[in-house]
């Protein structure tokens, strides 16, 4: 789903009349920001927070497209939005003070413990290394939005749930 997020930017900055390094400046960011993402480097979370309160849009439906609210194992063939459509629903809620990612680490841990994974399973399981999983959950590290996707679909539940608190969490994913 993470693959979208290049064409998805491209599309939503070029509507709307940004430049790639006006965008990034009023974001806050490097200017240089989002000539690197739109070259295929792959975004923070945070990043992708900034850059769609800025753009107007959730940052979920930046990061992963119309199914990233959707638990991997509740998703069918043919069901995602063509690459490159803008999203049928621009963003109703305001950032606060309390950024979104925020609360990663603790809905990363409930997810990794209501699955009975250790860090070194869950790890396994994405990817990834324990200690990975580990910085994640203690807050040193902010993943990029590929590790969320892995993340994710390790543990069944919606990387826009796992990254941002938006769509499937451990309730609506049977966790």
């Amino acid at each position: 789903m993470h693959y979208g997020l290049i064409e998805r930017l491209k599309k939503i900055r070029q509507v709307q009349g940004w430049t790639r390094a006006g965008l990034s400046l009023d974001a806050g960011l490097a200017n240089n920001t989002v000539a690197g993402i739109e070259v295929g480097q792959m975004p923070r979370v945070d990043t992708v927070e900034t850059l769609a309160w800025s753009l107007g849009v959730e940052p979920c439906w930046l990061a992963f497209g119309t199914e990233g609210v959707e638990p991997f194992r509740k998703k069918t063939p043919g069901g995602a939005a063509r690459p490159g459509t803008l999203p049928s629903a621009i963003s109703t809620t305001a950032p606060n003070d309390a950024a979104l990612h925020a609360g990663l680490p603790t809905r990363l841990t409930a997810a990794r413990v209501a699955r009975a994974l250790t860090r070194q399973a869950l790890g396994e399981a994405a990817m990834t290394t324990e200690q990975t999983v580990a910085n994640i959950e203690e807050g040193c590290n902010l993943p990029a939005i590929a590790t969320v996707e892995r993340l994710a679909k390790a543990l069944s539940v919606s990387p826009g749930w796992l990254a941002f608190g938006q769509g499937c969490g451990l309730d609506e994913a049977g966790g």
